[in-house]
């Protein structure tokens, strides 16, 4: 409806608006003037407390180059329990949650031999109470305690970087910059070949020079990979390989640096890339020419396989690995049907129009002696001496069984060059009949390797999907020991979203806004140190949130943020600015937005607010504080000008002082709930937990015995119960036989 007249109801913080449109219709609309906080309920505050550090975790920026000591990413340990619990058989429901400490000790233990740490570990140092099981709050407490990194040569960096293209910021660009590489060769040689292009070599050098600065970059890649293969630990870098090895049952035996190499060396890829450079070296240092050096110079076409090493390819590459895989069996029976066809077909079509096996039936070719091949029919012409017809003999192109082959191959695949064709009516016969037996033979089994490839793609699409949920469920646990681990991480987090306000949608006073008013989030991570104030400016770029809605977002806003803490001439007690108290004042300000997503459906524009969340202090029994201020409304703005702001004191101890106050985990606790614990559960326990938890457990091992008890006692009196029923059997039986007696 059109608007008529706005009038301001009352003045405060949050002001009524009657709103008066052209069909005499009012409704009162509040609006926000300076903005106010929100308290949200406990789980809303628990989802953005895991997507903000989730997102932490998983858009973690890469290093340039690749540090001598990469930490293992807590979600792999996550995912190495996972596969423990699956393996462990449980006789009792109720430790399906747990693992047995022999499988903890065990898994530890060869770890710890693969990463070639010498530091000894004692499971028993994490079960104090005794009970034989441990949980997920223990393998994240050993975590933190041993400080879990795997320790890199200089060698071993190096041939990553030039190996793996994921490994670092560095190995990205040489991977891209090796298969620019590879084109460029690949294209020039292709060109130079062409009538167009094609120079002497005397007044040009330029197809020369740039075959040789390629070859110099394949030379230079290939040889450091070569001396430094011998240093790669493949066993740490291929995670599922990792993992498998932790969770096994096999001795472990790692290879030694001869064995490496050998593995380099026998390798298919490496095979290629040295059949790929060998004829260029050879070409600087012989001159030679012919059809033997050529086929060797055709080689170096070979490097253009290198390219399925790119993450984009692999998806494909692995299906049609499957289909074949998964078609082994057709294709047994294509290849059996086709060459049986061929021999039958080809021999049939060598009787009929080449040899002269059938000549005595007026059928076939004929031999030639002035030509010494065999002749066959190829049409006739009018004699008119004799008045009669003529028969047209020219050489046969099937003057044996093997050369009726290739025709036979040509028609079966339905490919018909044309270069051979029977002439004679037998021949057309052979041919037809060839010609349906390939389709019939063809179309079988190429529709069922079709509908494999199909499958097959499917199940990839639908492992990955699974992966990518099974990741995000184990994200939960990620999210809250990295919350225990370091707290203060928490603390330099800012979230700001967009929403759309619809003044016909109601809207709870404690919840989110509704996930259909989504317009975008930004994630900052702020610079708070305790010792001097900050000042920054920025654009942020909008990001969807498909928890929120699946939607794809657009714009920006320009952020501010003032932080002043409340010592700032008081110098810092450490250099990590997460081992000193944060004690100051945030100032958040949105200065404007561009180009947001428009989601009016009547034709205007969106009303756009935004919603700033932090956690700026820490309690020790509710954890992080969080703190959401929703901000004013701007109407019909797709390009709306902000220029507001909010403050929020931050009052967070440090990160040693944290862990004093909320107890850690002792040493040796293992908890024993009905449900998959947090890391929480093994980090923020208090003395009086432990001996409620202690008290149940106990509890429950008495109910155990109780139970066990009721089973013998039930199992000594199952006889018995036999034996009380074949007597009272005999006695029916016989009162059954007395005269005069019935049984009711």
């Amino acid at each position: 409806a059109t608007v008529v007249s706005v009038v301001p109801v009352a003045q405060a913080s949050e002001t009524a608006w009657a709103t008066m449109s052209s069909e005499g219709e009012m409704a009162i609309e509040h609006r926000h003037v300076n903005g106010c906080r929100v308290d949200l309920r406990a789980e809303d505050v628990e989802a953005c407390q895991l997507h903000m550090l989730s997102s932490v975790a998983k858009f973690k920026k890469q290093g340039v180059i690749i540090p001598k000591e990469h930490p293992m990413a807590l979600l792999d340990l996550r995912l190495i329990f996972s596969l423990l619990r699956k393996r462990t058989i449980f006789a009792d429901e109720d430790n399906e949650k747990f693992l047995p400490l022999e499988c903890f000790q065990r898994a530890f233990e060869r770890m710890f031999f693969i990463m070639q740490d010498p530091v000894p570990f004692d499971a028993k140092a994490y079960d104090e109470n005794g009970d034989g099981f441990v949980s997920w709050g223990e393998f994240v407490r050993v975590y933190k305690q041993r400080s879990i990194k795997v320790k890199m040569s200089i060698f071993e960096r190096l041939y990553l970087t030039f190996d793996n293209p994921d490994s670092s910021g560095a190995a990205w660009v040489l991977s891209l910059f090796v298969l620019l590489t590879i084109m460029v060769s690949s294209l020039v040689f292709i060109l130079s070949t062409t009538p167009e292009c094609h120079i002497s070599p005397d007044s040009c050098k330029h197809y020369e020079y740039v075959e040789k600065s390629c070859l110099l970059i394949f030379v230079v890649e290939f040889t450091v990979r070569m001396c430094t293969c011998w240093s790669c630990r493949s066993e740490l870098h291929d995670k599922a390989k990792f993992q498998e090895m932790v969770v096994g049952f096999d001795p472990i035996r790692l290879p030694s640096p001869l064995q490496r190499f050998a593995r380099f060396a026998l390798s298919i890829p490496n095979i290629i890339d040295l059949a790929a450079i060998l004829p260029g070296v050879v070409g600087l240092f012989v001159q030679a020419d012919g059809g033997a050096f050529v086929v060797l110079r055709l080689i170096r076409l070979t490097r253009i396989f290198r390219a399925f090493k790119s993450p984009a390819l692999v998806a494909p590459v692995v299906v049609i690995g499957r289909t074949l895989e998964k078609s082994t069996k057709a294709l047994y029976v294509l290849a059996f049907n086709l060459c049986l066809g061929i021999v039958i077909f080809g021999s049939l079509m060598y009787m009929v129009e080449g040899g002269d096996d059938l000549s005595s039936f007026n059928v076939g070719g004929r031999w030639n002696a002035t030509l010494q091949k065999y002749v066959r029919q190829t049409g006739r012409e009018w004699n008119q001496t004799g008045q009669e017809w003529t028969i047209i003999w020219d050489e046969s192109p099937f003057q044996s069984i093997p050369a009726a082959f290739w025709w036979a191959i040509v028609t079966a695949t339905t490919v018909g060059y044309g270069d051979t064709s029977p002439t004679t009516t037998l021949g057309c016969v052979v041919a037809m009949a060839t010609m349906v037996f390939s389709m019939v033979v063809l179309a079988l089994p190429v529709g069922v390797m079709g509908g494999t490839f199909s499958q097959e793609w499917e199940r990839f699409q639908r492992e990955k999907a699974e992966k990518v949920a099974f990741e995000a469920e184990e994200m939960v646990y990620i999210t809250q020991a990295m919350t225990r681990l370091d707290p203060t991480r928490l603390s330099r987090l800012l979230l700001l979203e967009v929403w759309n306000e619809h003044p016909r949608i109601p809207r709870e006073e404690k919840s989110r806004p509704p996930a259909s008013t989504f317009m975008g989030e930004a994630q900052l991570e702020l610079d708070l140190p305790p010792d001097r104030p900050v000042f920054k400016e920025m654009r942020l770029t909008l990001c969807d949130n498909p928890r929120i809605v699946k939607r794809r977002v657009t714009g920006s806003i320009l952020v501010k943020y003032d932080w002043r803490p409340t010592s700032p001439d008081k110098p810092a007690v450490s250099k990590d600015p997460a081992a000193s108290p944060l004690q100051g004042t945030l100032e958040v300000s949105v200065l404007e937005g561009r180009n947001l997503i428009n989601l009016h459906c009547a034709g205007g524009t969106s009303n756009p607010y935004v919603t700033i969340m932090c956690f700026p202090s820490y309690s020790d029994f509710t954890g992080p504080q969080a703190f959401f201020w929703r901000m004013p409304t701007l109407r019909n703005k797709l390009n709306p000008l902000f220029h507001m702001s909010c403050s929020v004191d931050f009052d967070w101890a440090s990160e040693e002082n944290l862990d004093n106050q909320s107890g850690g985990l002792p040493e040796g606790t293992s908890r024993r709930d009905g449900d998959d614990p947090a890391a929480s559960d093994a980090t923020a326990a208090t003395p009086r937990v432990d001996e409620a938890i202690a008290a149940v457990q106990a509890l429950a091992r008495e109910f155990a015995a109780s139970r066990d008890e009721m089973r013998q006692v039930t199992a000594l009196l199952g006889p018995l119960d036999d034996v009380v029923g074949k007597f009272k059997g005999q006695q029916i039986l016989e009162h059954d036989e007395l005269p005069g007696m019935t049984m009711s």
